[in-house]
Protein backbone atom coordinates (compact mmCIF):
# COMPACT_ATOMS: atom_id res chain seq x y z
CA UNK A 1 0.00 0.00 0.00
CA UNK A 2 1.84 3.53 -0.74
CA UNK A 3 1.64 6.18 1.82
CA UNK A 4 -1.08 8.33 0.35
CA UNK A 5 -3.41 6.00 -1.38
CA UNK A 6 -6.34 6.76 0.90
CA UNK A 7 -5.38 11.00 -0.15
CA UNK A 8 -8.31 11.74 -2.86
CA UNK A 9 -9.58 15.36 -2.17
CA UNK A 10 -7.57 19.09 -1.80
CA UNK A 11 -8.76 18.68 1.92
CA UNK A 12 -6.86 15.46 2.41
CA UNK A 13 -3.62 17.31 1.05
CA UNK A 14 -4.09 19.37 3.63
CA UNK A 15 -4.22 17.19 6.47
CA UNK A 16 -0.62 15.56 5.51
CA UNK A 17 1.94 16.43 7.77
CA UNK A 18 4.91 17.18 5.69
CA UNK A 19 7.87 16.92 7.46
CA UNK A 20 9.85 19.88 8.55
CA UNK A 21 14.00 20.43 9.30
CA UNK A 22 14.80 19.63 12.68
CA UNK A 23 17.15 21.97 14.67
CA UNK A 24 19.37 18.98 15.84
CA UNK A 25 19.62 18.13 11.52
CA UNK A 26 20.49 21.97 11.10
CA UNK A 27 23.48 21.77 13.64
CA UNK A 28 24.97 19.02 11.97
CA UNK A 29 24.68 20.59 9.08
CA UNK A 30 26.13 23.84 10.34
CA UNK A 31 29.04 22.03 12.02
CA UNK A 32 29.55 19.72 8.38
CA UNK A 33 29.74 22.61 6.21
CA UNK A 34 31.93 24.87 8.67
CA UNK A 35 34.42 21.89 8.93
CA UNK A 36 34.36 21.34 4.99
CA UNK A 37 34.73 24.96 4.40
CA UNK A 38 37.67 25.06 6.86
CA UNK A 39 39.28 22.29 5.61
CA UNK A 40 38.71 21.60 1.96
CA UNK A 41 39.93 23.34 -1.22
CA UNK A 42 36.75 22.15 -3.23
CA UNK A 43 32.98 24.07 -3.48
CA UNK A 44 30.67 22.39 -1.33
CA UNK A 45 27.41 20.81 -2.60
CA UNK A 46 24.32 19.97 -0.65
CA UNK A 47 22.27 17.18 -2.15
CA UNK A 48 18.78 17.90 -0.84
CA UNK A 49 16.70 15.25 -2.27
CA UNK A 50 13.71 17.05 -3.40
CA UNK A 51 12.50 15.42 -6.53
CA UNK A 52 8.62 16.76 -6.21
CA UNK A 53 8.15 14.02 -9.24
CA UNK A 54 9.72 11.40 -7.93
CA UNK A 55 8.48 11.40 -4.08
CA UNK A 56 5.05 11.89 -5.51
CA UNK A 57 5.39 8.88 -7.63
CA UNK A 58 6.71 7.02 -4.54
CA UNK A 59 4.13 8.14 -2.84
CA UNK A 60 1.08 7.90 -4.26
CA UNK A 61 2.19 4.89 -6.46
CA UNK A 62 3.39 5.46 -9.85
CA UNK A 63 0.07 4.53 -12.16
CA UNK A 64 -2.56 5.85 -9.54
CA UNK A 65 -0.22 9.02 -9.96
CA UNK A 66 0.46 9.23 -13.59
CA UNK A 67 -4.07 8.73 -13.85
CA UNK A 68 -3.97 11.91 -11.79
CA UNK A 69 -2.18 13.72 -13.55
CA UNK A 70 -4.57 13.40 -16.57
CA UNK A 71 -7.81 13.53 -14.47
CA UNK A 72 -7.49 15.42 -11.92
CA UNK A 73 -4.44 18.55 -12.61
CA UNK A 74 -5.85 20.58 -9.98
CA UNK A 75 -5.04 17.75 -7.25
CA UNK A 76 -1.38 17.30 -8.27
CA UNK A 77 -0.84 21.01 -8.52
CA UNK A 78 -2.12 21.52 -4.89
CA UNK A 79 -0.07 18.71 -4.39
CA UNK A 80 3.15 20.01 -5.82
CA UNK A 81 2.80 23.29 -4.71
CA UNK A 82 2.67 21.77 -1.00
CA UNK A 83 6.03 19.98 -1.74
CA UNK A 84 7.23 22.79 -2.95
CA UNK A 85 6.62 25.38 -0.20
CA UNK A 86 7.73 22.30 1.99
CA UNK A 87 11.35 22.52 0.36
CA UNK A 88 11.62 25.72 0.23
CA UNK A 89 10.80 26.54 3.87
CA UNK A 90 13.17 23.54 4.62
CA UNK A 91 16.01 25.22 2.35
CA UNK A 92 15.36 28.77 3.89
CA UNK A 93 16.44 27.03 6.98
CA UNK A 94 19.28 25.80 5.97
CA UNK A 95 20.04 28.90 3.93
CA UNK A 96 20.01 31.07 6.77
CA UNK A 97 21.85 28.73 8.98
CA UNK A 98 24.62 28.05 6.81
CA UNK A 99 24.50 31.13 4.54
Amino acid sequence: MEEYEEVQTLDDIDSIELSDITEEELNYLVKQAKYLYYNSDKALLYSFGGSILESSLNSFGHVRFFIKMVERPDFVHYWFNKLTNNHMSRLEKILNRIG
